[in-house]
């Protein structure tokens, strides 16, 4: 089973509370700044307190509630006639100024190492980036990984468990924050090299494929 696979039956739980959402006048745009609103709020929290385990686990659980605000959004959207221009853009910014929000603030947790923080969080941003500015030559919003959104907020909710249930930073922190950065630089590359593949046209005289 993939992250992919439960997708369905994420959609499945949240398609009742969609219904009242829509039948009270709520709209995706409302449920993605509450879910950002949250992360931020939950992110300054962990920042303020030092990164105290237990303030971490809040982190862990405010991931939870946006995977859960952004699988709904796009519900609404799917379902029920809300997507615009102006929700589409909300909710890419949205998505990233969340995973920021409480990335970000791990730096201030005892044993973790600000500045591998730091080049991850910049790396993120720049992947996402990558996906839609190569919109300008032509190719489609790219979502290859490894390292896509979805794959970056469950190995980050994965580090905001461990952390929150008091299991204290070591080698094993030390050793994923070291090999994120390659990974993210892996998933920029593999999206360039789609896009371009996606917008070239093949080789002149080139050999066609096939029997």
């Amino acid at each position: 089973m993939t992250l992919t696979d439960l997708t369905p039956v994420l959609d499945a739980a949240l398609r009742p509370w969609c219904a009242r959402l829509a039948q009270r006048g709520f709209t995706a745009g409302m449920v993605t700044v509450a879910g950002t609103t949250l992360c931020l709020g939950v992110g300054a929290l962990v920042a303020a307190a030092g990164g105290r385990w237990y303030v971490v686990f809040l982190a862990f659980l405010a991931l939870l509630a946006r995977a859960a605000a952004c699988r709904s959004s796009a519900l609404l959207v799917q379902e029920y006639g809300q997507g615009s221009a102006f929700v589409t853009l909300l909710r890419e910014v949205g998505g990233l100024v969340s995973e920021i929000a409480l990335f970000w603030p791990l730096a201030a947790v005892g044993g973790i190492e600000s500045w591998l923080v730091a080049l991850s969080c910049l790396l993120s941003l720049l992947t996402e980036f990558v996906g839609t500015v190569v919109g300008s030559i032509g190719a489609g919003r790219r979502q290859d990984g490894p390292m896509d959104a979805t794959t970056r907020a469950w190995a980050l909710g994965v580090l905001c468990l461990l952390l929150g249930v008091g299991i204290g930073p070591g080698w094993w922190v030390s050793l994923w924050l070291q090999v994120l950065p390659f990974l993210l630089g892996w998933t920029i590359l593999r999206r360039l090299r789609g896009a371009l593949a996606e917008v070239e046209p093949p080789a002149q005289g080139a050999e066609p494929t096939g029997e």
